[in-house]
């Protein structure tokens, strides 16, 4: 779980935190603020601010591999707030990157361009 004094660090510090878990964040927030409210002794031990207070503030990848997917963490953490994606150094990114993005926004160029590159 996140502590106060990783969202006070520069990038590096909060963002490589979430480095690898962030594309899970968006679809298991609902579970984690679960916890955090009826499991606090578990939960929030070093933190009392409600896990959902830090969607927005957080880096998410794009490359979930589903349109409906990628709209959800738009919507969930905002589209100043949603990095393209490669998956390097796995080999499990798109061939053509940035698709889904244009795939999936081909109605609403503004947000596609800046997913793609104003990001």
């Amino acid at each position: 779980m996140v502590t106060p004094r990783f969202t006070r660090r520069t990038p590096t510090g909060a963002e490589s935190l979430f480095r690898t878990r962030r594309r899970f964040v968006p679809f298991t927030i609902a579970r984690i603020e679960h916890g955090f409210n009826v499991r606090p002794y578990l939960v929030a031990v070093d933190n009392n601010v409600n896990p959902r207070n830090y969607l927005g503030k957080l880096w998410l990848d794009s490359l979930v591999h589903d349109p409906d997917a990628l709209k959800y963490i738009v919507v969930l953490a905002g589209r100043d707030k949603i990095a393209l994606g490669s998956d390097y150094p796995l080999p499990l990114g798109e061939h053509h990157p940035g698709k889904l993005i244009e795939n999936t926004f081909a109605d609403d160029s503004e947000l596609m361009d800046k997913l793609l590159w104003k990001s």
